[in-house]
């Protein structure tokens, strides 16, 4: 995928099965090149409060790319994280709380700074990969 475009080759995109559903987007599991991705396509159309949206370039806010969004392949979101360690005797350390809380934040500040207002920041929103 090229960072500076927003177009990509669909017939490099093979859509797997869906993962998650929320009020305007279904997410699925695909490959990208031959790269885990997740896909979340929108349910509705591109308003104009939107367009400042597709030029945010950082490593953690997900990619725009075209009438979708496609972003390396996350194992889940902080929400499905957090059940999971809640069901179980894992217990997040200070520590990773700390960092998560600040990256989160740094995140946060960059979008912001670029004249977007988040508006549904939530552990359904914050995907996560292996790394943490």
């Amino acid at each position: 995928m090229n960072n500076s475009a927003l177009i990509m080759d669909l017939s490099k995109l093979l859509l797997g099965k869906k993962f998650s559903e929320g009020a305007y987007s279904i997410i699925y599991h695909g490959l990208y090149s031959n790269k885990k991705v997740a896909v979340k396509i929108c349910k509705f159309k591109i308003m104009k409060s939107t367009i400042p949206v597709l030029r945010l370039r950082d490593e953690n806010v997900v990619e725009f790319v075209a009438p979708c969004n496609i972003t390396p392949f996350c194992t889940g979101s902080l929400r499905s994280y957090l059940s999971k360690i809640e069901r179980s005797s894992i217990h997040l350390s200070l520590a990773k709380i700390v960092a998560l809380r600040l990256e989160i934040a740094r995140v946060m500040d960059y979008v912001h700074s670029q004249g977007v207002i988040h508006r549904d920041i939530k552990p359904d929103n914050v995907l996560i990969d292996h790394n943490f």
